[in-house]
């Protein structure tokens, strides 16, 4: 607000999305893995989405319900919102992420590769005006989620991911960690409804 209207509010806060209940998550072990391939988030970049997808049978474009995705062994996104419910969604269910590193997203736009991400002008004002790096400020590198998400660096990196076993992909048990997380007693979830709770029945 202070960057966009000149306005700097006294008290304000921020809330994450939370993008998924109780009775929507995925229970541990229901979650099962019946597809080798990874798949993709189809909105990418065209000629990144052409490189990755044409006559290539290690890799699915699809776009849907968490449930569906969780038969991939992975799924590459590319962020297209400094926030976003699905990403929530996707890693409440147990799905292993596989994210561009701020700096990989970053040179991508800047080299026009990547047009669904307007954000850089805000958020480089953001990190000037707080000594902060701009992706502290973007959920996709959020301290208490990277534990779950897989970054590459460069997009022959992407090709490691894509190439590498089913079985030996998710090295940091994103499937079983990642809906404990969410579903904590005084976790993630609980701490977003109350803050939600505390604004909506004030």
């Amino acid at each position: 607000m202070r960057l966009r209207l000149g306005v700097a509010p006294q008290n304000y806060v921020i809330i994450k999305p939370l993008g998924i209940s109780v009775d929507d998550a995925v229970a541990p072990e229901a979650v099962k893995m019946s597809d080798d391939r990874i798949g993709i988030n189809p909105s990418i970049d065209r000629a990144i989405y052409n490189h990755f997808i044409e006559d290539n049978n290690q890799v699915a474009a699809y776009s849907g319900l968490p449930k569906h995705i969780l038969r991939f062994k992975g799924y590459v996104e590319f962020p297209s919102h400094i926030s976003s419910v699905d990403f929530y969604q996707r890693l409440a269910h147990g799905i292993p992420l596989v994210i561009p590193s701020p700096s990989l997203l970053k040179s991508l736009v800047e080299a026009k590769h990547h047009r669904l991400f307007p954000y850089f002008d805000d958020l480089n004002r953001m990190s000037i005006a707080t000594n902060r790096s701009w992706s502290e400020f973007v959920d996709y590198y959020d301290k208490d989620i990277e534990r779950f998400v897989y970054y590459f660096d460069t997009l022959d990196e992407l090709e490691i991911f894509i190439k590498t076993d089913a079985s030996k992909f998710d090295t940091k048990d994103t499937r079983l960690k990642a809906p404990e997380f969410f579903r904590a007693k005084g976790g993630f979830r609980d701490q977003v409804v109350d803050a939600w709770r505390k604004i909506l029945l004030a």
